[in-house]
């Protein structure tokens, strides 16, 4: 069997390429009398898998194959193909011992994604390889492996279709579809995946990402970016969440610089649809604790998830408790700065005062404090470029139904607020709630609704619910 091969100067020459000798020929003959080629190579791997020292190997890989394909080969038979291919030395090979992922491990055509569908969701028309485009991109993969690869996509032009409504071209890719800015995944693709659940912040869990690719040898084709792994662990959950709470589709921005804004819009709908499940669980999934699930709430804050802010404390809003009520802006600042984007040009910075900005954020973050007084002066809130930390309502039965980032310190009406936000949504009073400064806040409540606090229903069930304080604080409430 020869190949031509044309050299640089345009001579023809014969090459000789690899091939079976006649010998082994009328051997191969023989055993394919007795096996099919799958059957054959099935064997091989599976002399590749059971140990050289077990004395029943022959037998349980015959075993093995009268099971798998159903048939009553000969214990001789295979152990004569055995003998033929154990030996490594010998042409041809049923099974090759080369690895083949580290063999094609920079080869970016052996790393690919492809469309999760061939037909066009809006016009239903059937695209080939004529309609396909790819996209070179990294493939982060488990242990900080990261490759080269390609993702494919179809592109659907719609000329069958004669409804011009959707004449904007579609574009398929591996888990959703493009129209002019718009991303859409739908469920009609499994949306699931492991994510990394741990207590680091996303600096260390990069770190730790790239060290097991370091010490595991694992291929790096790029160094995985804090930022870049942060942003699509953020976008998978948000549409997971989506998923969850029914949507068929979610529709997402084009660009990740308008990921942003995007997330900014759907946040009320998708944190009220968060507080109506589980708050209504006992009607939807079923009561998890018997007779006792959700009689009671027991809110609490906690400091230790504090993160940078925008420095801007004198925000003003308006809801249905609270005619007026001064919170903190929530927004990231950027970076270098003490203030977000909205902020920034009503408080211009100059080098020096960025310098002595990062020296307070320091110190800011270590002021802790634990009184029974929650709400703080509002100097000490001002010199704080971080948030408070976040107070969280959970059920008896472990069920955390609302929750919410503190500002400008764990004060009344931000309580007050979150409460009867979370009773508008789902409907449902508790017959009791503990809280660590339930006495103040029953009391403000009681003193205030109907004057500066509008007499809202919320605000009359609240005022309804029995407040526990605890064993531990109740000592410091004393007189109050």
């Amino acid at each position: 069997m020869t190949s031509v091969a044309k050299t640089m100067h345009g001579c023809l020459h014969e090459t000789e390429v690899s091939g079976t000798n006649p010998e082994h020929i009328s051997i191969l003959h023989d055993f394919l009398s007795k096996f099919y080629l799958h059957e054959i190579t099935f064997v091989a791997h599976l002399n590749s898998v059971y140990s050289i020292y077990d004395t029943e190997r022959v037998e349980c890989i015959t075993l093995q194959l009268r099971l798998t394909f159903d048939t009553k080969h000969d214990v001789n038979h295979v152990r004569a193909l055995l003998d033929f291919f154990s030996n490594p030395t010998r042409q041809p090979q049923a099974w090759h011992h080369i690895n083949i992922d580290q063999h094609l491990l920079t080869d970016v055509a052996a790393h690919y994604m492809n469309p999760f569908t061939a037909i066009c969701p809006a016009c239903n028309q059937n695209l080939n390889l004529n309609d396909c485009n790819r996209t070179m991109v990294y493939i982060c993969h488990q242990r900080g492996k990261v490759l080269p690869g390609i993702v494919y996509s179809l592109k659907c032009k719609h000329k069958k279709n004669n409804d011009q409504s959707n004449a904007r071209p579609l574009t398929i890719y591996p888990n959703f579809t493009e129209q002019v800015d718009i991303k859409r995944i739908c469920t009609k693709k499994q949306y699931t995946a492991d994510l990394i659940c741990n207590v680091n912040s996303w600096m260390k869990t990069v770190d730790s990402l790239n060290r097991q690719a370091f010490n595991g040898e694992q291929h790096q084709e790029h160094i995985t970016d804090r930022r870049t792994l942060a942003r699509m662990m953020f976008i998978y959950n948000i549409v997971q969440f989506y998923l969850f709470i029914g949507s068929p589709c979610v529709d997402l921005p084009r660009s990740l610089d308008q990921y942003d804004d995007w997330v900014w819009s759907v946040y009320p709908r998708l944190f009220a649809s968060l507080i109506y499940f589980w708050s209504r669980h006992k009607e939807i999934l079923g009561p998890c604790t018997g007779n006792k699930c959700s009689e009671a709430l027991v809110v609490d804050g906690h400091q230790k998830c504090r993160r940078r802010v925008c420095k801007a404390k004198e925000i003003e809003i308006k809801n249905d408790l609270f005619e007026k009520m001064i919170v903190g802006c929530c927004r990231t600042p950027l970076r270098y700065s003490k203030y977000c984007e909205l902020h920034l040009h009503k408080h211009p910075e100059t080098g020096n005062n960025k310098q002595r900005n990062s020296r307070e954020l320091v110190i800011s973050s270590h002021i802790r404090s634990c009184r029974t007084s929650k709400a703080r002066g509002d100097s000490y809130v001002r010199k704080c470029a971080r948030s408070f930390g976040v107070i969280a309502a959970v059920t008896n039965c472990c069920i955390v139904t609302t929750f919410g980032e503190i500002f400008r310190t764990e004060t009344l009406k931000e309580i007050l607020q979150l409460l009867t936000n979370s009773i508008k949504v789902y409907g449902v009073v508790p017959k009791t709630a503990v809280y660590d400064d339930g006495c103040h806040l029953i009391e403000y409540l009681h003193k205030h609704i109907g004057k500066d606090l509008v007499e809202t229903y919320a605000g009359k069930a609240l005022s309804q619910i029995k407040f526990s304080v605890d064993r531990t604080h109740f000592r410091n409430h004393v007189g109050s």
